[in-house]
């Protein structure tokens, strides 16, 4: 993916925290036992892990748009820092907060060091 389509795919998991949008997602069993974990540990992420087809685009985006959104949910998000409780992901269900934190953090850490930031 080019940067500009990874900045718009970056807003989608936190749409997710967000409660904005579930893409669809089904519970599975499979991704809480083999992956859950390796979302908020303290592992980074291997480089040319799958990508979920709804954060998938072959389209070019505008990047200064894309970007001003991705900052904006950023800033959502970290404004909800003191909640406890979370709705369970769609797909992985219960994360405690500090979870969903560190998930969101290593999302973004994985994609901004591709392009060397």
């Amino acid at each position: 993916m080019k940067v500009g389509q990874i900045i718009w795919h970056c807003q989608g998991p936190l749409n997710i925290i967000l409660e904005k949008d579930d893409y669809g997602m089904k519970p599975s069993w499979i991704a809480k036992l083999f992956f859950k974990k390796s979302l908020y540990n303290d592992k980074p992420w291997k480089k040319g892990l799958p990508t979920a087809k709804f954060l998938k685009t072959r389209s070019d985006k505008d990047f200064n748009n894309d970007k001003e959104k991705l900052e904006a949910l950023i800033d959502e998000t970290y404004a909800q820092k003191v909640k406890t409780e979370w709705k369970p992901h769609p797909a992985f269900g219960y994360f405690t907060a500090e979870q969903w934190g560190k998930m969101q953090y290593k999302h973004l850490d994985h994609h901004l060091r591709q392009f060397g930031v």
